[in-house]
């Protein structure tokens, strides 16, 4: 899900058809081993100390691992835990259980076909049955959607911004669904550094 996410936004940087193998974690581009281009967060047109302070916040939330992808470029990889990039990162989704529980968007307008979005001025958090009157990312655009899954993995886009930002690790002792919650300053962190 992560790989097809980021390749759908990455479309216009590949020329070819990209291969997705059965092994979980590899990925072919004509038999050639896939690699992210990679540029600096200043070169990218990114804020390297915003950057850089969301990534002390994702240390300090037990992240094993988090990617920034701007423009089709890799500008954040960082691994912790004893994480490297040669392992193969948990990104569970726990989402689709959530579906039956947003049968319409009158229900719960910030989730919908097993994606959580930020549009609109409420949400419903997950087995409360109250809307809250808040944005379910403060501060993030619009358009950002994300998978949330069990143990706090991450996958995000923010079209506008054309960011693409993974978060795998465990448990960060915040939930997406609080206010002002580790996810949540993350987003906007990464957003931030974009603007």
């Amino acid at each position: 899900m992560v790989l097809a996410l980021s390749l759908f936004l990455a479309a216009p940087m590949i020329e070819s058809q990209v291969h997705i193998e059965q092994r979980p974690g590899e990925v072919s581009h004509d038999s050639v081993p896939f690699a992210w281009p990679t540029a600096t967060a200043a070169e990218a047109g990114l804020d390297p100390a915003k950057l850089e302070a969301v990534a002390e916040l994702a240390a300090a939330g037990a992240s094993d691992s988090l990617l920034v992808i701007h423009d089709g470029r890799l500008v954040v990889e960082r691994y912790w835990n004893g994480k490297t990039a040669q392992d193969v990162q948990q990104t569970y989704s726990g989402t689709k259980s959530l579906l039956a529980q947003s049968p319409a968007p009158e229900a719960n307008p910030s989730f919908g076909l097993f994606f959580h979005l930020n549009a609109g001025d409420c949400h419903r958090d997950y087995g409360v049955s109250d809307r809250l009157e808040r944005k379910l990312i403060p501060g993030a655009p619009d358009d950002t959607f994300l998978m949330y899954g069990a143990g706090g993995q991450l996958v995000a886009g923010i079209p506008s911004l054309r960011l693409v930002i993974v978060r795998t690790g465990g448990d960060s002792g915040s939930s997406l669904y609080e206010a002002d919650n580790f996810f949540a300053r993350l987003i906007r962190g990464i957003a931030e550094a974009a603007r």
